[in-house]
């Protein structure tokens, strides 16, 4: 009898008890949301792809999350109790997809209530590849001016190769990485240093992005000059001889350092023959020597023989002192 004293009262005049009930459950959720804060962050997009695939291009790097908590905690949050990223590890052939952007929240945030967090956008149009792998060559990057007439002759790296990996497309036309700068500007010696990997591109990753070991070789810079119209001086040429022509010009090519050859100059008896063996009138093959310093190297000789004909000097005849004074008397 009282179970059905209590349906009775329950069931009386229920359409008036009902929307009482719906009263207060708006009244209940507006005080809720009239003590709701929002606030925003624009967050870094970070793409997971530990699998068979990669992104290829960029995409939009950066997204919006969205936060509505009780407005006595809405302080408390900050940008860093929130982690975007979009997963690409369970898609496995190339193509492109929409890809749903996740948000990892703090534990301190999930405790808030109540709690909403939205991001925008939702998605990501991606497009992906098959992942390669290569070896690349590593690449010191080099900025300044070495000092004047001096030269890198050679760059030793160790490691040489480091393995890289990335979109097939993209590892393909890989040859090179390169590294951070190395000043050498004024260098006159060799050097030994580190440096790291340079990111250049972000879909690109390096294995080993360093230190790694780079030796330059610097040495004095070479130069080629060629001297022209240059004349032969004949040395030790006995009194009782003279040649029946002149000697004709020559012409030298030298080698050696900028530093040393740039502003060099012949000696005027740099270039010679020697005429000490000669003992008889006659004609005669005889070498041409060129006399430089011991920095400097030969590369070419105009002359390297010359034929002269000598011939003995006339000798002048002497009147005697007796006869010219006959003469003027």
């Amino acid at each position: 009898m009282k179970v059905n004293q209590l349906f009775e009262k329950l069931i009386d005049k229920w359409p008036i008890k009902v929307i009482c009930l719906i009263i207060a459950i708006f009244l209940y959720i507006i005080n809720l949301t009239s003590n709701v804060e929002k606030k925003s962050f624009v967050l870094p997009l970070h793409i997971q792809a530990e699998g068979n695939v990669t992104n290829v291009g960029f995409v939009n790097q950066k997204v919006k999350v969205i936060v509505k908590v009780n407005e006595s905690d809405i302080a408390n949050v900050a940008s860093s109790d929130f982690y975007a990223y979009v997963n690409l590890n369970y898609v496995e052939t190339s193509g492109t997809y929409n890809i749903p952007v996740h948000v990892n929240v703090s534990d301190k945030v999930m405790a808030m209530n109540p709690l909403e967090v939205r991001v925008e956008p939702e998605y990501i149009s991606m497009k992906v590849e098959e992942k390669s792998m290569k070896f690349a060559e590593i690449q010191p990057l080099l900025v300044g001016q070495v000092a004047y007439g001096y030269k890198i002759s050679n760059i030793q790296v160790e490691p040489p190769f480091v393995e890289v990996e990335g979109p097939a497309s993209m590892i393909k036309e890989v040859d090179y990485i390169y590294t951070d700068n190395i000043d050498v500007s004024n260098l006159q010696s060799d050097i030994q240093t580190e440096v790291y990997y340079k990111p250049l591109n972000k879909i690109i990753s390096v294995k080993n992005k360093g230190p790694y070991q780079v030796e330059l070789t610097v040495e004095e810079e070479e130069m080629t000059r060629e001297f022209t119209n240059l004349p032969i001086f004949p040395i030790n040429l006995s009194d009782d001889f003279e040649l029946d022509s002149e000697l004709p010009n020559t012409s030298l090519i030298l080698t050696g350092s900028v530093l040393n050859l740039e502003n060099y100059q012949l000696s005027p008896r740099s270039i010679f023959v020697d005429f000490s063996f000669i003992t008889e009138p006659g004609t005669y093959e005889i070498p041409v020597n060129y006399s430089v310093p011991s920095v400097l190297k030969i590369k070419e000789k105009g002359v390297e023989k010359i034929s002269v004909t000598v011939t003995k000097k006339v000798q002048e005849e002497q009147i005697p002192a007796e006869q010219t004074l006959e003469a003027t008397e």
